[in-house]
């Protein structure tokens, strides 16, 4: 009888428990501050249920729009880089000119080098090249500025070696017009690092079976495309 007595009140305990939340305090300040221990210790997983915890609980607190960043930071934490991608976006929109919002928007330039390699879709490299070049505009003195800038180096190398890669698909198939356009979005890149072999490339392309006329048709469409990406 005293054992069924003691399960009883285990599945009490257990039952209101869960009932009412009590793994997180009721003060929201408390909450936020188990957030942040669990961050700074990299536990990521418990940091995201917490902060999500206090975003569905306290929607009107002052601390809303900093627990919204931190849990970017638990998602990233967790490699979760889309969904904290998202979260970065939104908090970035409504605070963009204080130290939250510098983070926020490097934050969102690392999120998109995270989807970024030689051997992957290119559709991030605009979006991560856009977030740090802004960052270098509206955060110039900021301690991140370098990094931003080496950051910016890395994607435009990635970038470069994708295109070469591509346009040496074409040359080997002798689709010289779309090599061309391939090696030609190298040299917009010279800024940020010369590659030498593309103007060899770009060359040979000329001297194989692609007549001048062609070749003049190709490089004003080229023109036209670049004239409307401006």
């Amino acid at each position: 009888m005293r054992i069924f007595v003691i399960l009883y009140l285990v599945l009490s305990i257990q039952s209101a428990h869960a009932l009412f939340g009590s793994d997180y305090p009721s003060d929201p300040v408390a909450v936020f501050d188990m957030g942040v221990s669990q961050l700074e210790k990299r536990k990521y997983k418990k940091a995201v249920k917490t902060f999500e915890h206090f975003l569905s609980k306290h929607s009107n607190h002052d601390l809303f729009p900093k627990v919204k960043v931190k849990y970017g930071d638990a998602l990233y934490g967790n490699e979760n880089f889309m969904k904290a991608l998202r979260v970065y976006e939104r908090s970035h929109l409504e605070s963009p000119h204080n130290e939250e919002g510098a983070h926020t928007l490097f934050r969102m330039g690392e999120c998109n080098l995270k989807f970024i390699s030689k051997d992957k879709g290119q559709k991030h490299i605009p979006y991560a090249i856009a977030a740090f070049e802004r960052f270098l505009t509206l955060y110039p003195e900021h301690i991140k500025v370098e990094e931003a800038k080496k950051n910016i180096l890395v994607i435009k190398k990635v970038e470069a070696e994708y295109q070469i890669e591509v346009g040496n698909y074409y040359f080997r198939h002798k689709d010289y017009c779309a090599a061309f356009s391939h090696f030609e979005k190298v040299l917009k890149l010279k800024d940020y690092g010369t590659y030498k072999t593309v103007d060899s490339y770009i060359a040979k392309c000329q001297q194989k079976e692609l007549c001048l006329d062609e070749l003049a048709s190709c490089e004003f469409e080229l023109r036209e495309v670049n004239s409307r990406m401006k």
